[in-house]
């Protein structure tokens, strides 16, 4: 009788997470359609843990797709961006591991370009690498020398990212990937072909607001390497689903941290790589 009530137990469990499992997935399209009506509304984002408490990434991640499959109607994909690529960042929302997000090809602005403080919620200024893809992905890759294959180009970016949810203090992780929270914009800069910059590693960064340093960085800032960065995002948008075509761009994280956006003229000084100006407004 013992045996057979550890045997009950453990299936009443397995069956209840299986339950819940099924349940929140089936809600999938219903949470992203709750992000659409937001995003068109220019309300602020929802922080869905707090009504699907039961969230879990792998769902997170099936919401993200859909709400930015039904974006991709009227849009095209720009590239990828990784997030919380650094362990300070994954601290402050208690998250254990980084994030991925589409970028749209709407979002892609050029040197000196002015961005409208209006078209965000709550905007934060990111600077950041990223590596320009030369042909498709349609499998994962197993090491970084293979990744090097299908690159190109090396360029900087500058990232500005929504940060409006309706309570940041509730955020999780699993809200942060539902959202597909990446670049509203992002301000890319020259590119430079792979075999002419000696280590993306190496760049050091560092953000201008009206004259003053506000924010430093530099290449090792994501996830260590900035190699492994591109890779786990590569991998990590592949097991989603997603084909990586060239001219995409792999953007792997916010290089020092990311400062709340205000108005007035913007420079990002990346070294070798060298520099983005911009003005928001």
């Amino acid at each position: 009788m013992v045996i057979l009530k550890k045997i009950w137990v453990q299936c009443g469990s397995a069956l209840l997470v299986l339950l819940i499992t099924v349940t929140v997935w089936g809600k999938v399209p219903e949470m992203s359609s709750i992000l659409l009506q937001a995003h068109n509304a220019k309300q602020p984002i929802p922080v869905l843990s707090r009504f699907y408490p039961d969230l879990d990434v792998k769902t997170a991640y099936e919401v993200q797709k859909k709400f930015v499959t039904r974006q991709l109607a009227g849009d095209a994909i720009g590239g990828f961006q990784a997030g919380l690529t650094n362990e300070n960042s994954r601290k402050q929302i208690g998250f254990p591991s980084p994030i991925a997000g589409v970028l749209y090809r709407s979002g892609q602005k050029e040197n000196n370009v002015v961005i409208h403080a209006a078209d965000f919620r709550c905007p934060a200024i990111e600077t950041e690498i990223a590596f320009t893809i030369s042909k498709p992905i349609v499998k994962k890759i197993r090491t970084k020398e293979e990744l090097k294959e299908y690159i190109q180009a090396v360029l900087p970016v500058v990232a500005l990212t929504e940060q409006g949810f309706a309570d940041n203090k509730k955020v999780r992780g699993v809200d942060l990937i539902a959202a597909n929270v990446s670049a509203v914009r992002y301000i890319t800069g020259r590119a430079k072909m792979l075999n002419d910059i000696q280590d993306p590693n190496a760049v050091k960064t560092a953000l201008f607001h009206a004259g003053q340093r506000i924010n430093e960085g530099m290449g090792l800032d994501a996830m260590g390497d900035q190699w492994e960065a591109a890779l786990w995002l590569v991998n990590r948008s592949v097991e989603q689903g997603w084909n990586l075509q060239p001219g995409q761009i792999l953007l792997t994280g916010v290089l020092g941290q990311a400062v709340p956006a205000k108005n007035g003229r913007y420079m990002a000084d990346y070294g070798e790589l060298g520099r983005i100006a911009f003005t928001i407004q």
